[in-house]
């Protein structure tokens, strides 16, 4: 494994990279991205699964890809372990989403380069994060999240009753299309996309745990 330090460095200077406005005019389809971990031969297993869908939330296309993980879970460099996943999970299906919004962190990270943001800079893609839980930053009353006084992401409640969800740009995105992406494919508090592609990877782990 690479020093931290390196890291720390490589994901500083990812940032530089990222672009935080609207790449693009309209989309069609949208994927969603979230990874499983289990343990196998005393070996662990990532899993990763992609869920694309239209305007309409109606499913074109479920794909997952798995292969060994050897990069320790440690957070905030969890791009680390989880990206190599990620990367083949894109090249190997057979069809490729306009926007990818992923399980994860984009800004939202001490260094301003979550997961999402590393996959959208590495690969040249549209991408933002929704993340279940804050990883770092202040609240103000508007549910901007700051971070050393620049605006990192939003807390976003999607349903009246529950807890937000932790919304922040990955690559070629603004923060306010991300935003509303979230909102428009969001039936209960977790969006659609990364929602079903969570449920999908579930399925598969009791079907590996047999």
């Amino acid at each position: 494994m690479r020093d931290i330090e390196t890291l720390k460095k490589e994901q500083v200077e990812c940032s530089k990279y990222i672009i935080q406005e609207d790449c693009f005019k309209d989309f069609n389809t949208i994927g969603g991205v979230d990874l499983t971990f289990l343990k196998k031969s005393g070996k662990t297993i990532g899993i990763g699964a992609l869920v694309i869908l239209d305007k309409e939330k109606h499913v074109l296309h479920e794909h997952t890809y798995e292969d060994y993980v050897d990069f320790p879970y440690i957070p905030g460099f969890l791009s680390y372990r989880e990206f190599p996943i990620m990367e083949k999970l894109i090249k190997t299906s057979k069809i490729e989403p306009d926007i990818y919004m992923i399980d994860g962190n984009g800004m939202l990270h001490p260094r301003f380069c979550g997961l999402a943001s590393y996959f959208g800079v590495k690969l040249d893609k549209i991408s933002f994060g929704v993340a279940k839980k804050l990883l770092i930053g202040n609240i103000n009353e508007d549910g901007y999240i700051t971070l050393d006084g620049k605006i990192i992401g939003k807390a976003v409640k999607t349903k009246k009753n529950t807890k937000p969800v932790f919304v922040s740009v990955g690559h070629k995105i603004s923060l306010e299309s991300a935003v509303n992406i979230t909102f428009s494919f969001s039936k209960y508090r977790i969006p659609e996309p990364t929602r079903l592609a969570h449920n999908l990877l579930k399925n598969l782990r009791k079907e590996e745990e047999l």
